[in-house]
This record gives C-alpha cells, structure tokens and sequence, in this order.
C-alpha cells in the first residue's frame, strides 16, 4: 500500500511537469510569434523607408535632368549670342581693313600722278 501511494504522488507529479513542459512551450510559441510579428512589422517599415529613398532619389534625378536641360539651352543660347557678336566684329573689321585699303591705294596713285613737289 505505501508502494501504491508513492507510485500515486508520482502520477501527479509527472502530471504536473507535464503541465509545466506544456506551459513553457505555450510561453515559447507564443514569444516566438511575436518575435516573427515584429520582425514582419520592421520588415515592412524597412520595406516603406526603402520605397521613399528610391522615390525621393527618381525625384532628384529628374530635377536634375531638368536642371541640367534649362543649363544646356541657356548655354546653348548664350553661344548662338556670342556667335553673333564675334560675325558682327569679323564684319566691322573685314570692313575697315577694306576702307584702309582703299585709302591707301587712292593715296598711292594719287601720289604717282603727283608732277611736283608742289603737287605732294
């Protein structure tokens, strides 16, 4: 009979560890899932902050080409200004050297009718 007893605690005793066991791997289940859901939650917060970096980064991009556009004409008109400037110089110069010219000559010839010293 006291066998019998002993061999009744120990019945309750394992039903108690098992209760136990059962419990920690509920309280494991459970800090597992939560790990997982706030892993999925940081995941996808990652995920969001990802996605405004590269549109913040397009944005910038196509600023930049803009800028780099509105640059090129501004340069591209300011060649065709200087372009004009420079023809409108050539020109003035082409035609006072022609003018020199044709003083000169007219002063060559006018010299070579000349008689007398008188005349010079």
């Amino acid at each position: 009979m006291a066998e019998t007893r002993r061999d009744a605690g120990g019945a309750s005793s394992g039903a108690d560890e098992s209760g136990g066991l059962a419990a920690a791997e509920t309280a494991t289940a459970t800090a597992i899932g939560s790990a997982v859901a706030a892993a999925e939650r940081a995941g996808g917060a990652v995920e969001r902050q990802a996605e405004r970096v590269a549109a913040s980064s397009r944005q910038g991009m196509q600023q930049a080409a803009q800028a780099a556009e509105t640059g090129a004409a501004a340069a591209l008109r300011s060649g065709v200004s200087v372009a004009d400037g420079v023809r409108d110089i050539a020109a003035t110069w082409a035609h006072y050297a022609e003018e020199v010219m044709r003083h000169s000559s007219q002063a060559g010839q006018a010299l070579l009718r000349c008689r007398s010293w008188n005349e010079v």
